[in-house]
């Protein structure tokens, strides 16, 4: 759950939020919420183990990272329609 969450949050918080931090408070919150509910059905079924909280870190930077690459293409966007039209 918490992968699908990032993959589909990340790119489009970035690129549509205002600011990079609010984006990845956003995204934070978001993960939140999802974690104990997902922890809970992953121990429920008996899964978890030793690699989950480490998985699960790398999941998170996987999340910003997409932030930043959203946030990224906005500045790159951004400064591309700050630029006049040339004319021929």
């Amino acid at each position: 759950m918490e992968l699908t969450l990032v993959l589909l949050l990340g790119v489009p918080l970035g690129r549509l939020l205002p600011n990079r931090r609010i984006a990845w408070a956003v995204l934070a919150v978001a993960v939140l919420i999802v974690l104990p509910i997902q922890t809970a059905s992953v121990r429920d079924e008996g899964h978890l183990d030793a690699a989950y909280w480490p998985v699960q870190t790398v999941i998170a930077a996987l999340g910003a990272g997409l932030v930043a690459l959203g946030a990224r293409w906005r500045t790159k966007h951004d400064a591309k329609a700050a630029q006049p039209a040339r004319t021929s």
